[in-house]
C-alpha cells in the first residue's frame, strides 16, 4: 500500500522546500527505475531491498537511509521474500545541495547504514501527519522535523570505519561504536553489517586484539558509565539501567553484581559522591 502527502504549492525559488512525504509496504520484487527533479530520501523501517545507484548494487535493511539526488539515474527493488517497507520525503530548494553536502550525501554513495530507531521513524511519520492536518503555521514544524532527520543521518559520519593507511580498522571502529551507542540495543551482528563484515569475522578479529569477547567489551562499557552514575548522580537504579541500554531490572542488577561484585543500591551506599541534591534508591 502506498500512501503520500504533498504541499498544495511551493517555492521553486526558496532555499530549501519540503514538498512530499510518504510510505509504502512494498510488493515483493516491486521497484523504481528513473530520474527525479528532486532530492528524497527513503527511511528503510522493516524488510529489505536493492539500490543500484552510482554503478554499484547495494543490500539494504531495517535502519538504512538512501538518497537520490536530482537527475541520477537510479533503480531500487524490493526483496521477493521480505519486501521492504519505507518512509521518504522528497525536498528541493536552492540550497538543497549544500544542505545534503553538510549532511555527507556527498562521497558516501547516498548511503547511511545505521540501526533502526523509533525517534528516527517518528520523524518521518510525524512530518507526514502534519502535512495532512495542514494546521496553522505547519509549513514551519514540516521543516524543523525535516532537519530532525537530517540531524539524526549525521550518526552516520560518526560510524565511519576508522582508516589506517589504506586499511580499515574494525576492530577500532567496532570499539568506537559501542562507545557511543552503549545506551542502546546492539548486537554483533547489527555491528558487523553496519561496519560490512562478516559476523564470525569481527567477533574473532577482536578477541585476538583486545583479548576479550565483543559482548565482554559492551558489558564493561555499560558497567563503568552505571558506576559513573551511581556514584555520581541521583538517578533512580532502575532509570541508571535504562540509561546503559538494560530494559530489564533484573537483568542489570543481575550483571552489575557479577562486574563489580556489589549489588547496586549497595556499590551506591560505599562509594557515593554525597551531596544535599541527590536523592538515593531504598536498599532492597
Amino acid at each position: 500500500m502506498k500512501r503520500y502527502n504533498v504541499f498544495d504549492s511551493f517555492d521553486n525559488e526558496s532555499e530549501l522546500n519540503v514538498f512530499f512525504a510518504g510510505h509504502q509496504q512494498c510488493d515483493p520484487y516491486y521497484s523504481f527505475k528513473g530520474r527525479r527533479d528532486h532530492f528524497i530520501i527513503h527511511y528503510i523501517v522493516s524488510g529489505s531491498g536493492y539500490l543500484w545507484i552510482n554503478g554499484s548494487r547495494y543490500k539494504l535493511g531495517k535502519g538504512c537511509s538512501f538518497i537520490i539526488t536530482p537527475m541520477q539515474k537510479n533503480k531500487y527493488q524490493a526483496s521477493s521474500k521480505d519486501p521492504w517497507k519505507y518512509r521518504w520525503v522528497g525536498f528541493s530548494g536552492t540550497k538543497a545541495r549544500e544542505i545534503m553536502s553538510t549532511a555527507g550525501e556527498i562521497g558516501n554513495n547516498n548511503i547511511f547504514r545505521q540501526q533502526y530507531t523509533e525517534e528516527k521513524e517518528r520523524n518521518y511519520i510525524d512530518l507526514y501527519n502534519i502535512m495532512e492536518r495542514k494546521e496553522n503555521g505547519y509549513r514551519m514544524k514540516v521543516k524543523s522535523l525535516f532537519y530532525d532527520i537530517l540531524w539524526l543521518l549525521l550518526e552516520d559520519k560518526r560510524t565511519q570505519p576508522t582508516i589506517v593507511g589504506k586499511r580499515v580498522d574494525y576492530v577500532q571502529t567496532c570499539k568506537d561504536y559501542i562507545e557511543r551507542s552503549f545506551d542502546q540495543k546492539i548486537s554483533i551482528s547489527n555491528i558487523a553489517e553496519l561496519l560490512g563484515v562478516n559476523r564470525s569475522y569481527l567477533t574473532q578479529k577482536f578477541k585476538k586484539e583486545t583479548g576479550v569477547s565483543v559482548q565482554q567489551f559492551l558489558i564493561s562499557i555499560r558497567m563503568e558509565k552505571a558506576k559513573d552514575y551511581l556514584t555520581n548522580s541521583g538517578y533512580l537504579i532502575g532509570e541508571i539501567a535504562n540509561s546503559v541500554g538494560y530494559s530489564n531490572y533484573n537483568a542489570f542488577v543481575k550483571t552489575f553484581k557479577i562486574f563489580t561484585g556489589y549489588s547496586p543500591s549497595d556499590y551506591r551506599e560505599l562509594f557515593a559522591v554525597r551531596a544535599d541534591h541527590y536523592y538515593f534508591d531504598e536498599v532492597n
